[in-house]
């Protein structure tokens, strides 16, 4: 493809990332980074492989490892394209985590993994790599609706353990960025530490409560002052009070369908979970 060939506004794109690294090294960072939009494995070598090899092994491995460049510089690079390409009254944000398939033991934070796709021809156990994203949800029209990584961080210390801490330390890197934003969270991630966390911030948080956590109401500070620690947990939300709160109706595109989704709002807090929760019914 020739220069005159490519879109003016990729250009500008490419040319906004590229000036975030040391101009010495900006010829191996565009390699990867034309690389890396070319593939579609998403490994390093794929995108070395697709990038051309103009130039040796080493110097891709050494940028990758010892190079001194800044990956927050490029990521807010990142997100002034963004905000610069779209702006929507308000940004959702997704985090949630994946699994990468790993043969190797030594590769690093490389475990095992429980299987959920629940496929009959795919082994209900899997090694591989966990990985967090943090992502930003692009609408161009009702059906047209995609998400650009921004932020991925692989979990080391297990399966599970780390991976809220690891979702906080994402939340706390994007900041006020992209203003306040909606961050949509899975199941597994709606505990108290990340919601608070997040509710501190200033930011909205939606997600389906599990129906087996324990909720409760956010207790009454005491009138007078006492010995001891302060209570932590209200009276309990039965399953009878949560299903006297009113329903809220909204009509929504999921799935490439128009759906109508029908939730509760509740100010609550649980053994796991504390903080204004939308559950869906």
């Amino acid at each position: 493809m020739s220069c005159s060939a490519i879109p003016p506004i990729l250009a500008s794109i490419i040319a906004r990332l590229t000036a975030a690294v040391p101009a010495r090294t900006r010829t191996t960072f565009l390699d990867l980074l034309l690389g890396a939009a070319v593939t579609k494995g998403g490994h390093v070598t794929d995108a070395i492989l697709a990038g051309g090899l103009s130039r040796g092994w080493s110097t891709y491995y050494w940028f990758l490892e010892q190079g001194r460049w800044s990956w927050l510089r490029v990521w807010a690079a990142l997100l002034e394209v963004l905000t610069t390409l779209f702006r929507p009254a308000v940004w959702y944000v997704v985090i949630d985590d994946t699994v990468v398939e790993r043969v190797s033991t030594a590769a690093p934070g490389a475990l095992t993994h429980h299987n959920h796709n629940a496929k009959p021809n795919r082994p209900k156990f899997l090694r591989g790599q966990g990985w967090l994203c943090l992502a930003a949800v692009i609408e161009r029209n009702a059906f047209a609706v995609g998400a650009v990584p921004l932020l991925l961080r692989l979990v080391r210390r297990g399966t599970n353990r780390g991976k809220l801490r690891s979702a906080g330390l994402l939340l706390r890197l994007l900041g006020q960025r992209l203003g306040p934003v909606r961050l949509l969270l899975d199941a597994w991630f709606m505990r108290a530490w990340l919601i608070q966390r997040a509710l501190a911030a200033g930011h909205t948080v939606i997600g389906c409560a599990r129906r087996d956590l324990a909720l409760f109401d956010v207790p009454k500070p005491p009138r007078k002052r006492r010995q001891g620690r302060s209570r932590k947990y209200g009276a309990r939300l039965t399953p009878e009070r949560v299903a006297a709160l009113p329903a809220q109706r909204s009509a929504a595109i999921l799935y490439g369908k128009m759906q109508v989704v029908r939730y509760r709002t509740c100010l609550a807090a649980a053994r796991f979970l504390r903080g204004r929760v939308v559950r869906a019914v």
